[in-house]
């Protein structure tokens, strides 16, 4: 896992030109969550109870949370078949129930208020500031890069962070 996990990120999350925030994403949860289960494991010993096994010890996170590190782990074991370096998905992978959650919104006063604690660190502020006013999303503003930003003008050019998405 340990050794497959490199080559997945720069042959595949890299490759297809995922979003920064995707392959940060893959590349915490390969760090994080694989390689502790399975580092030195081989790929196609990696059985159906590990998998349980794994899904346990996240016992305390998130059933979106638990879901997004299986989901990873069968992409990276569905890849290694189709690179041939295993020759089939050595287990099953099923995902848990997880409840849709509804997006929730500030309102004016709520976000001012949020504003005013932000004020006291600025990336804390940006991050507020970038969101609310400009309406942008987490994965978009993780997308932003230093080129983005017309100091003269005082604006943030969204043209680059759009072709991510």
């Amino acid at each position: 896992m340990k050794e497959f996990a490199l080559r997945f990120l720069d042959g595949y999350a890299k490759a297809n030109r995922l979003k920064p925030s995707g392959i940060a994403s893959k590349e915490t949860v390969l760090r994080v969550h694989l390689a502790k289960a399975f580092g030195d494991k081989r790929l196609d010993e990696i059985s159906t109870e590990d998998v349980q096994r794994l899904k346990a010890a996240l016992i305390e996170r998130a059933p979106k949370t638990v879901n997004n590190v299986v989901t990873v782990l069968s992409v990276v074991l569905r890849t290694a078949v189709e690179w041939g370096v295993i020759a089939r998905v050595p287990c099953s992978i099923k995902l848990l129930k997880a409840p849709k959650n509804e997006a929730s919104f500030y309102d004016f006063d709520e976000f001012e208020r949020l504003v005013e604690v932000a004020r006291s660190e600025a990336l804390a502020l940006q991050v507020v500031l970038l969101g609310g006013e400009a309406g942008l999303r987490c994965g978009e503003i993780m997308a932003l890069e230093w080129t983005d930003v017309d100091f003269a003008k005082r604006q943030c050019s969204l043209g680059d962070v759009l072709n991510f998405l």
